[in-house]
């Protein structure tokens, strides 16, 4: 199991923020939902593969789906659907983006305006209530390692001024703290990272208007 081997010590650090029982019960799905949206988040590379990415949104870890209900996840959209229910996140960066447009081959649209998402948990667990708990940071420190592995992927062609979002507040503070020298891209850019670029608004969630003052929209 991927996730029992690869992320061995930020496992314990979750077994402990959660608990030993809920974790191992839970074991083989967020294995699934791991491996789901691994494929997904390398297939969106292909989309990616005739621009630069010139926008990074750091996210916290794809959303916890019970066993029998499908996967949720940012790049694994049904665009085969004629009415697409949007997440909050993914609401707030496509009208950053394009307002109120027709939300048609959304992925690829995005991937096309160099948007590239990430996320710094690679264990799909519902944070809510737990962020707020030292055991969170210290889980986003030990997975930090699993954020450089994204952005060093050599599928993808960097901009050289690429800008930087958070999703979410707690989450990027954590984040800014594991990193406060900033975040070197492969294209030799580093970012300094800091409580500006997150685009959350005061309910929590990212904010369209937020996104457009950061990306520079």
């Amino acid at each position: 199991m991927i996730l029992r081997t690869k992320y061995v010590e930020p496992l314990e650090i979750l077994k402990k923020l959660f608990g030993d029982v809920l974790i191992e019960q839970n074991i083989e799905r967020l294995e699934k939902i791991y491996e789901f949206c691994e494929v997904k988040w390398t297939e969106n590379l292909e989309r990616l593969s005739k621009t630069q990415v010139k926008y990074l949104i750091i996210a916290e870890a794809p959303p916890w789906t019970e066993e029998t209900k499908q996967i949720k996840y940012f790049y694994a959209i049904d665009e085969s659907k004629e009415h697409i229910k949007f997440s909050v996140l993914l609401r707030g960066l496509w009208k950053s983006f394009f307002g109120e447009q027709n939300r048609e081959d959304i992925l690829t649209q995005l991937a096309q305006k160099g948007l590239l998402l990430v996320d710094t948990i690679p264990f799909a667990m519902d944070y809510k209530g737990k962020r707020g708990n030292q055991r969170y940071n210290i889980l986003v420190n030990s997975c930090k390692n699993y954020l450089e592995d994204k952005l060093k992927n050599p599928r993808i062609n960097w901009s050289s001024e690429v800008k930087v979002a958070f999703a979410f507040k707690l989450n990027a503070k954590a984040v800014i703290s594991v990193f406060p020298n900033g975040l070197t891209l492969p294209s030799g850019q580093k970012i300094l990272l800091n409580e500006d670029m997150i685009a959350a608004n005061n309910a929590g969630y990212p904010d369209a208007k937020k996104l457009k003052k950061i990306f520079c929209l």
